[in-house]
């Protein structure tokens, strides 16, 4: 993933920092707090010491994620897309739809893939198969290993792995307190957390919600699994369920082409 640091002051414009030393004399004169598009479509920057003004990112923002295939890159072997910050999740996957890829991403289409999402790492649906989002290049993972998010700069620019498009297969599971003995819910609980790893090793995502009076499942994602798949995964941890005689519902999600 290539980088790109601008510093931006409100009384100088912006301006790409090349030396350690023009960082650190910046980061004394001002004031920088820098967030890109959120799940809550919030999207705002502040300088200040002095100066105060707030904005949007929505000026770094390019016409459209530019797709390079079969392209060799440090790091990077096929095929790249080369973002601007700004840019949802949701734009970008667009594009990639439309050429048969795909890119690491956050579970919410408004999140900006180039800010806090992939400088914080980035846990995606697909994370299982293709790892976090900084994984999918060097250049910002060897860079995050200094600090994280915000510590060195502010991503404007980068350029990430792309991967094919293929079937999505999922599934969702649920079962609740009211529906079931007590220590029966409970043992059911604990089963899932006996299965989750082997859930796991077979490249699925599992988003799980419990309380004192539900569990789910919601859902399971499998990146290139049928659903015929998605079921084999899930019978073990079905299989006990059953053994226990517990109340549950179960559906297999449409399988995305």
């Amino acid at each position: 993933m290539a980088v790109d640091l601008m510093l931006l002051t409100g009384n100088k414009g912006i301006k790409k920092l090349k030396r350690r030393t023009e960082l650190q004399e910046y980061f004394e004169a001002v004031t920088i707090g820098l967030r890109n598009p959120d799940p809550e479509y919030q999207s705002l920057l502040t300088i200040g010491s002095n100066d105060e003004i707030s904005g949007t990112l929505d000026r770094f923002r390019p016409y459209g994620p530019t797709i390079l295939k079969d392209h060799s890159y440090p790091g990077i072997q096929g095929c790249i897309i080369q973002l601007g910050a700004g840019e949802r999740a949701f734009e970008i996957m667009a594009a990639d739809r439309d050429k048969g890829l795909v890119v690491v991403g956050g579970e919410c289409p408004t999140v900006g893939i180039t800010g806090g999402y992939t400088q914080g790492r980035g846990h995606s649906e697909i994370s299982t198969s293709f790892g976090l989002a900084a994984d999918n290049n060097s250049d910002l993972y060897l860079a995050l290993n200094g600090g994280g998010g915000s510590t060195y700069g502010v991503v404007v620019s980068m350029t990430v792995k792309a991967h094919k498009e293929t079937v999505f297969g999922g599934a969702s599971l649920s079962f609740f307190a009211a529906d079931n003995a007590q220590d029966v819910f409970y043992d059911a609980i604990q089963a899932f957390h006996e299965e989750l790893p082997a859930m796991a090793d077979a490249d699925t995502m599992v988003v799980h919600y419990f309380t004192s009076s539900l569990s789910m499942i919601l859902p399971l994602n499998a990146y290139n699994k049928t659903e015929v798949l998605v079921k084999t995964i899930l019978a073990p941890f079905v299989a006990r369920l059953d053994a226990k005689k517990l109340n549950y519902t179960v559906s297999m999600l449409p399988c995305r082409p």
